[in-house]
């Protein structure tokens, strides 16, 4: 894993830029496996969870 938040949110978000529209909460997940982060780390740092904790009804 790399040292500090800025360092890991750069690599994770460059990962999740590959995706484009197409990517799935499994392509996080693969995400997370291949970087060697905890489970959950690609869907809160890719803003992700923050999108779906505010999503008006």
């Amino acid at each position: 894993m790399v040292e500090g938040y800025d360092a890991t949110a750069k690599l994770v978000n460059e990962e999740i830029s590959k995706l484009g529209d197409a990517g799935t909460f499994a392509d996080l997940a693969g995400i997370d496996k291949k970087l060697g982060l905890p489970k959950g780390t690609s869907f809160e740092m890719g803003g992700y969870a923050d999108y779906f904790a505010f999503e008006e009804d």
